[in-house]
């Protein structure tokens, strides 16, 4: 009786301790995601307060602006979009993940905020460049699954990616 105690307790403790490294295993997880996210959606902030600095608009003037001056590009099987958010000499381009699916698998809801000069690139050009861009992806994800390494910006000296990942 006095070693079945033993290895009940044993037991016990084994499953406690499993657990706890569990529960701190996801807490780690979802801390890392919940940073990568504020410095998202900070990057993302940035850049168009930055751009429309000039215009003097109050916080609510800026959602309308933007929800007035911009264009969402969306992947047909509804797993991402680039939206275009045009400022006066650059268009502020968002990278977002649609779908919870693919969300889970990137551990984000963006995967890149960066800006375009317009006066190197019209703005039909830019909005036909991200249209390709989506389809490929799309074309590789359906070709290569959603695991496959996809590349979405080929102009590496045009991108300023303007996230900061903190451990």
């Amino acid at each position: 009786m006095k070693n079945s105690m033993r290895e009940s307790e044993w037991c016990l403790r084994h499953a406690d301790r499993e657990s706890r490294q569990r529960l701190l295993a996801e807490s780690e997880k979802s801390f890392r995601s919940g940073s990568i996210l504020v410095a998202a959606m900070l990057a993302e902030g940035k850049l168009i307060d930055e751009a429309l600095r000039p215009l003097k608009l109050s916080h609510e003037e800026k959602i309308e602006y933007v929800a007035k001056h911009s264009v969402l590009i969306r992947s047909k099987d509804g797993h991402e979009a680039i939206q275009i958010v045009w400022a006066n000499t650059q268009a502020i381009c968002i990278h977002r993940l649609l779908s919870k699916e693919f969300r889970a698998e990137f551990d984000a809801y963006w995967l890149g905020v960066w800006s375009e000069t317009l006066s190197e690139t019209p703005k039909e050009d830019l909005v036909a460049v991200m249209t390709q861009r989506v389809k490929h992806r799309e074309e590789s994800r359906r070709e290569f699954g959603v695991n496959s390494e996809l590349g979405l910006v080929s102009y590496q000296h045009q991108v300023k990616i303007h996230t900061e990942i903190r451990a």
